[in-house]
Formats: C-alpha cells, sequence, structure tokens
C-alpha cells in the first residue's frame, strides 16, 4: 500500500479527524485539529499534521487500533506512514525507495 497522503488520496480530513480512505485504518493523528497547524506557516519545525500517517509493525503491516496488524499481508510504505515529515526533511523519493524496500523485504520473509 503506497498510496499517499492528501494528494494521492490516501489519506482525507474533515474538520474533526483524519481518515484512511481504503481499508479504514486508523490514522496517527494530533490531538484535535486546532494542534495540526502551528501560527507560523513557515515554522522550522514543520506542522504535527505532516507526521500524520498509518503506524506500522516491524513488517511494515499497518496497525489495526488495538495495536496488531490489520491484515497479515497488508504492507505500507512511502509517505503514509506515520511519524515522518518528508516535506520539511525533503526526503520524498528516499523514504519511498527505502519504505518500499523494506516492505517488499518483510514480504518475502513472512
Amino acid at each position: 500500500m503506497a498510496t499517499g497522503r492528501f494528494i494521492g488520496g490516501g489519506l482525507s480530513a474533515d474538520r474533526k479527524r483524519i481518515h484512511e480512505t481504503i481499508f479504514h485504518l486508523p490514522v496517527y493523528q494530533p490531538e484535535g485539529r486546532v494542534k495540526w497547524h502551528r501560527d507560523d506557516l513557515l515554522d522550522l519545525q514543520g506542522h504535527l499534521i505532516n507526521r500524520a500517517g498509518l503506524e506500522i509493525d516491524d513488517h511494515f503491516r499497518p496497525l489495526d487500533k488495538k495495536g496488531h496488524p490489520a491484515f497479515n499481508k497488508l504492507f505500507a510504505a512511502g509517505s503514509i506512514l506515520a511519524h515522518q515529515d518528508w516535506k520539511r526533511m525533503k526526503c520524498g523519493v528516499g523514504l519511498a525507495v527505502a519504505t518500499a524496500f523494506g516492505a517488499v523485504k518483510a514480504f518475502v520473509d513472512l
């Protein structure tokens, strides 16, 4: 699964929360919309919404609400992953390639 974030359609947001659009997996996100963005558009710390995404296990499988793999054979890679800020770090291609490699390796190993 490498659906991307908001522009790619992998994530969607309404006034209250961020949603994963295909499997309806839980999305790691800041508590409350007021914390999505900092006051300064160009804040060097970035915006917390950019770290929203899917949390995964050690095999790149997206987690369900209980912290277990949502599906045994679903793997996630790229910008949809949580806890990274590829925009601010300017590493989108590196993130995509490295996590795709990890996900394919995990698939083969499992």
